[in-house]
């Protein structure tokens, strides 16, 4: 998480590792079995393009408009998935390790990754991380998947990585679209009043509001 430099990989994310992999193993063997073909999201961001033209052209394969009927977090976090998946990426979701319970997949080690294979793309998150969090990791390794990177995400906008930036900025723009927030910012004597509606209303935390408003110049 953040800038810290990784201590080395634990017992746990090893044996999460080995099992999505091998999952991931299997999906591809059975792509390929199928005659399918590659799966066209994967790399379609290459070149200049900037993070507003990399949401349009999510936006145009996901078929979500810009701004979407939200609902309840539950809601729209399973239809985001599902039109993922339409697409041919595999999103696996998981809190704990293997099958055992009381083994919890620390989110301070992993908050999410993205395998940017070309015919057996995945998405995993932590489903131990907080629900607005898992929201924005979703969207952000979906990034990874169109520009054809494969990625362990921070979700940190100190982030000095290019890809890592681009990817935090691709997913703010894409919860948060700078046309919408604009007119639902309130001026106010303190400004940290916007936080908590704006949070409750994009399903995003407090700190990704914080950051759009810092960004926009608010």
């Amino acid at each position: 998480m953040g800038d810290y430099a990784p201590r080395g990989i634990s017992v746990d994310l090893k044996d999460v590792l080995r099992d999505v992999l091998r999952r991931q193993i299997w999906f591809r063997d059975y792509q390929i079995a199928m005659d399918e073909s590659a799966v066209a999201v994967v790399g379609r961001a290459q070149g200049a393009m900037t993070a507003a033209e990399i949401v349009t052209d999510m936006r145009e394969w996901l078929e979500v408009p810009p701004h979407p009927e939200r609902g309840h977090w539950d809601a729209y976090f399973r239809d985001l998935v599902q039109r993922i998946e339409r697409l041919g990426v595999l999103v696996m979701r998981s809190g704990i390790v293997g099958n055992n319970t009381r083994r919890v997949l620390s989110v301070e080690e992993l908050r999410g990754f993205a395998i940017a294979d070309p015919v057996a793309p995945v998405i995993f998150i932590n489903a131990a991380d907080v629900p607005e969090a898992r929201l924005f990791m979703l969207v952000h390794e979906l990034a990874h998947i169109w520009l054809g990177e494969s990625g362990i995400s921070d979700g940190d906008p100190a982030n000095r990585r290019r890809a890592e930036k681009l990817c935090n900025a691709i997913a703010a723009e894409f919860l948060v679209p700078e046309e919408e927030f604009l007119p639902l910012w309130q001026e106010a004597e303190d400004w940290k009043a916007n936080l908590a509606p704006l949070a409750a209303h994009f399903h995003v935390s407090q700190w990704v509001i914080a950051r759009r408003a810092q960004e926009l110049g608010l």
